[in-house]
Parts: structure tokens; C-alpha cells; sequence
């Protein structure tokens, strides 16, 4: 055989060998697993052909006269952390926004108040984003990070750009996401 046709073989047998290996593996946790407690794994002799294999003979189960007495283990105090949180209570927060419905013409302001209640200790980093969507159109908006102290508010003023037709509603959705809880809000702006 020459060096190139051995070359293809070797993939092959280093598959057969870990393939060996692994089986080798398995049965020796196999037999580990199976042994009765206290006892020496072994594996058992293999039966002749055409002889039978025997029985176990059955178990019977016994109780002993005099269990042994349960075992008794005393508490072991150690220091509960001190938190300014309600006991009991899972860190969260709510948030409202005003207004969640409102109308406005082309070149207006409008000012959204966000407010930020915490629950339970909530004392995590919220990161705002704003989805709005006209017609066919969607964008997205980043308005940043509100970090603690909470409870907190903040302003966001809006001008109706001159470029939106009358008549259109502009539909938002505002997600808070924080300590790994999200929370959302639609918001309806109406260009009268």
C-alpha cells in the first residue's frame, strides 16, 4: 500500500478509535454505576451458547427491630444582609407618561413627562427607547440612560416637524428596560 493510500485510512482510524475508546469508556461507568454498594464492580463471565442463564433468586426486604435514632443537626445562624429594600419585596420599577394621547399642528412643541416609580429597592440603570410609526414608516430612537436616584422625572420635548401632512396619526411605543425587567407604553400624537 502506498504512503497516499494509507494517508486517506488514518481519518477513518482515529475515528474507530475514539469510537473504541469511548464504548470502553461507557462500559466501565456502566459497571461502576450497576455494582451493588460495597462490592467490587466485575463484569460478569459471558454464558457458554445454549446454556441457560440463571435466575437471581428473590429478595426478601427485613426490618430491623431497632432503627437507628434520626440525627438531629442544630441551625447554624450567620448574617442576613442589611437592604433599604421593602422585606419581601422584588426590585421593579413603574413608569407613566403624560401625555399618552395628544393633538398637535405641524411646527407645535409638545412636552412628554416621564415618570419613574421604583419598587421594592429598584436602583438599576433604565435604558429609554422610542419606536414611532407613520403611514408605512418606522424609526427608532435612543433617548439614553436615567440612572438612580429614583423616584425620578424627566421632560422630553417633541416639535412636530413642518414636513408632516394634517390628518396623520403618529403611533409611539416607549421602552424602558432596566435590572432586566421591560416595560413599554403606546403613545398616540394626532397632526391636525
Amino acid at each position: 500500500m502506498s504512503a497516499e493510500d494509507r494517508s486517506g485510512l488514518q481519518p477513518v482510524r482515529n475515528t474507530l478509535l475514539w469510537l473504541g475508546a469511548g464504548f470502553l469508556l461507557l462500559a466501565a461507568i456502566g459497571v461502576v454505576f450497576l455494582a451493588a454498594p460495597g462490592s467490587t464492580p466485575a463484569l460478569p463471565p459471558a454464558p457458554e451458547p445454549g446454556v441457560p442463564i440463571p435466575s437471581l433468586p428473590p429478595v426478601q426486604a427485613t426490618a430491623s427491630p431497632d432503627p437507628s435514632p434520626p440525627v438531629t443537626v442544630p441551625p447554624t445562624l450567620s448574617p442576613l444582609p442589611t437592604s433599604s429594600a421593602t422585606p419581601g419585596a422584588v426590585p421593579s420599577f413603574t413608569f407613566t407618561v403624560t401625555p399618552e394621547e395628544t393633538q398637535a399642528s405641524p411646527g407645535d412643541r409638545v412636552e412628554y413627562r416621564l415618570d419613574i416609580i421604583p419598587e421594592g429597592g429598584f436602583a438599576a440603570p433604565i435604558v429609554l427607547k422610542l419606536e414611532i410609526r407613520a403611514l408605512f414608516i418606522g424609526e427608532q430612537y435612543d433617548l439614553g440612560t436615567l440612572n438612580p436616584p429614583y423616584p425620578r422625572s424627566q421632560i422630553y420635548p417633541f416639535i412636530i416637524p413642518d414636513t408632516l401632512p394634517s390628518g396623520i396619526t403618529l403611533e409611539g411605543t416607549l421602552r424602558t428596560e432596566g435590572g432586566g425587567i421591560v416595560r413599554e407604553a403606546d403613545l398616540l400624537l394626532h397632526v391636525r
